[in-house]
């Protein structure tokens, strides 16, 4: 059933319908936290207004919508669009790939330009940053990649156990972080771990700085 809902205003939390698109690494627990303490600590609650269709499904937002449900908050920023949820079906998913891909590439541009990236990214960046230098970050934001790079990095730091516990600190990550980005290797080595390739054929790849080879 469409709305009457005008092109912008406030809405109830609750009053919003969910997809079930949404993909589930973008709510994860660590990541709702951070997030939720900074909306809490703003006297004007989520600030960045949820995209809403016509029929009042939530197409951008989600974590700002399911943060406000958590902190009980009665009303919070909307931008609606002229489509409903049926039609704005595939370009929500497009949207989809292309914020996984670009979203963190964009906070990467402004923390390199000295602006506030918010307290999750700046983690992530400090990260880096301890691991390979500013010079680091600079080459992941000219490959066109953010955060993902790192979080991948640790992925294969533990896949090939070389520290189990906590790679934060890794000395290998930094290396690690330069293969997947200067051979775009991103999707190839999650492919091998989800295959559950022998770890040996991707650390030796890493050591090698090829593709990885797989068993013939």
């Amino acid at each position: 059933m469409e709305t009457d809902l005008p092109m912008v205003g406030f809405i109830d939390p609750k009053d919003v319908k969910l997809t079930g698109l949404n993909p589930p690494e973008r709510t994860t627990p660590r990541r709702l936290s951070m997030l939720k303490a900074d909306i809490a600590e703003d006297d004007d609650g989520v600030i960045l207004p949820i995209v809403i269709t016509r029929d009042g499904y939530v197409v951008d937002g989600h974590c700002r919508l399911q943060c406000a449900k958590e902190l009980g908050l009665k009303e919070i920023p909307y931008r609606r669009v002229s489509k409903t949820w049926e039609e704005a079906r595939s370009l929500y998913i497009r949207l989809i790939e292309t914020q996984q891909r670009w979203t963190t590439y964009g906070w990467l541009a402004r923390r390199l330009l000295g602006g506030d990236v918010g307290k999750s990214n700046e983690a992530d960046f400090d990260a880096i940053e301890r691991v390979g230098g500013q010079q680091l970050l600079i080459d992941i934001h000219k490959s066109g990649q953010g955060t993902r790079a790192l979080r991948i990095a640790r992925t294969v730091a533990r896949y090939c156990d070389i520290d189990p516990k906590d790679t934060t600190n890794d000395p290998h990550l930094s290396r690690i972080i330069r293969w997947l980005i200067e051979g775009r290797r991103q999707r190839q080595v999650e492919d091998a771990m989800k295959h559950n390739l022998n770890p040996n054929r991707i650390w030796i790849a890493v050591e090698k700085n090829r593709d990885i080879q797989w068993p013939k």
